[in-house]
């Protein structure tokens, strides 16, 4: 868990970070033979305060509204990455997501992504 605090931006615009973020993080590795498997998590509270709201065109829709950055700047945003080792080998894949209801999304309960960000990796470690 960390803790951090942001001065104001040097321009007097009103839409100010938010002075005190906080970090979580957690790791899980589990190991079986000579695999390791990691699942870490990752949440960072709202860059910004509540209060604020995007102002549409009406013609935009829900795409213009879903891509934009109103849920992540204002809301929880959470990281979870997947990982295999084997040997000097890694692969992970990772994806960010808003976690909590969205109605604006296909399925309004829990947060829908209109567009995944998803980051597979591959890696290959040596000794020097």
């Amino acid at each position: 868990f960390a803790l951090s605090g942001f001065s104001n931006l040097s321009a007097p615009t009103a839409l100010q970070p938010k002075p005190w973020h906080w970090t979580f993080e957690a790791s899980l590795e589990a190991q079986a033979g000579s695999v390791t498997i990691l699942l870490e998590t990752r949440a960072l509270s709202p860059l910004f305060g509540a209060g604020w709201t995007r102002l549409g065109t009406g013609l935009d829709g829900d795409d213009a509204l879903l891509s934009s950055g109103l849920y992540a700047d204002f809301r929880v945003h959470n990281q979870i990455s997947l990982g295999v080792r084997y040997r000097g080998f890694s692969l992970w894949l990772s994806e960010d997501f808003t976690p909590g209801p969205n109605p604006h999304s296909t399925q309004t309960w829990i947060w829908v992504d209109n567009a995944p960000d998803a980051v597979l990796g591959l890696a290959y470690t040596v000794s020097l």
